[in-house]
Parts: structure tokens; C-alpha cells; sequence
């Protein structure tokens, strides 16, 4: 290496205001200094027994068909000419959710 640039290396690393006139003479742009990114957040962890009370089953309203084994949200497309029950009763009846809508 010559002396130039050793030199040039020697001021590059200067920090304040004789670094940033070096870089400015030598035509290099500095960038702010960035913050450090921030930690990645997790989710707060879930109730393992939510008790949403419009997740009550004895409140919930699910569709069924006199002759059908599952039970559907209303806007289904196998609930036509179903009547509505509780989402409890119809669990008790045996009834699975729909595998389309879901049931509820």
C-alpha cells in the first residue's frame, strides 16, 4: 500500500466532523446512522378455555335438515329448508359441522 491511501483508509474511519469532511472531499456519501432493528414480537399466548360469550354453545345458531347429520351456518348452501337449533343441541343430537360452511 502506498501512503495515499493509507491515508484515505485513516480518515475514512475518523468519525465527526474531520471524517465527514474527508468522505465529503473524497465524494463518498455517508448515511445516517440507522437505529438497530427492532426484536421481533410474539402474540401474548392464547386462554386455553376462552369464555367469549358468543362463543356460548347454548346461544350459538346452527341449521339442520330433518334427514341431514350436520349442522350449518344459515347461508349455507346444503341449509336450504333447514330450521335452527343451538349449537349445543345439535351436538347432542350427534350432529358434525358442515365440512363446507364450517356449521357456526
Amino acid at each position: 500500500m502506498n501512503l495515499p491511501v493509507i491515508f484515505m483508509v485513516f480518515l475514512l474511519g475518523i468519525t465527526g466532523p474531520l471524517g465527514m469532511r474527508a468522505q465529503s472531499t473524497l465524494g463518498i456519501q455517508s448515511s445516517p446512522p440507522t437505529a438497530p432493528p427492532a426484536p421481533p414480537t410474539q402474540p401474548p399466548p392464547s386462554d386455553p378455555n376462552p369464555s367469549k360469550p358468543d362463543e356460548d354453545p347454548e346461544k350459538i345458531k346452527v341449521w339442520v335438515t330433518t334427514s341431514g347429520k350436520k349442522y350449518h351456518k344459515s347461508n349455507c348452501r346444503y341449509a336450504k329448508g333447514a330450521s335452527s337449533i343451538t349449537l349445543k343441541e345439535a351436538r347432542a343430537k350427534g350432529l358434525d359441522a358442515c365440512k363446507i360452511c364450517g356449521g357456526h
